[in-house]
């Protein structure tokens, strides 16, 4: 083996070397990623409010959403209206993750962003829900779905209730 080849595989092996030394940050933001898809990923799939009516307010659906999270999740602590500095948010998961509720109307999802901002400084992932009722055009909220998906660290989804 020619000199070359020994310097190609001392790179090879660096690179190799490198590849597998990720710091421990990464992998904790990964593993927190994953955690916040799983949580979203179970509202998007099952999540339909419980004799979903029009006039429903907000707090009854946090109610049955926090219900679902508490069942689906029963080795996460899972705390309901959770006080921060920069709010109350509706639900929080092993302290790790605020997740806001909101009914799909322009004010709300105005809010909705100033809030992810804010709530993103005191945990590490944020998810949003949007229950989409069907009184917004699909391109108006999917531009606030894509402003929300666009702040680090905040993951937003729509839902659509069955009537």
């Amino acid at each position: 083996m020619s000199n070359e080849d020994h310097l190609e595989e001392g790179l090879e092996e660096e690179e190799e070397i490198e590849e597998k030394e990720v710091p421990p940050e990464v992998i904790e933001a990964k593993r927190l990623d994953r955690k916040l898809h799983r949580i979203l990923n179970l509202i998007k799939r099952t999540f339909t409010p419980i004799q979903f009516k029009e006039d429903m307010k907000e707090k009854e659906l946090e109610v049955q959403l926090v219900q679902l999270l508490t069942a689906g999740f029963q080795s996460y602590k899972t705390e309901y209206q959770v006080r921060t500095r920069a709010g109350i948010v509706d639900i929080v998961i092993d302290d790790k993750f605020a997740i806001e509720l909101k009914l799909a109307s322009i004010p709300n999802l105005q809010r909705l962003i100033g809030q992810a901002i804010m709530y993103v400084k005191d945990y590490p992932r944020v998810g949003v829900v949007v229950l989409d009722q069907g009184k917004m055009k699909k391109g108006v909220l999917k531009e606030y779905l894509e402003v929300l998906n666009g702040i680090s660290n905040v993951n937003a989804i729509s839902v659509t209730p069955t009537k």
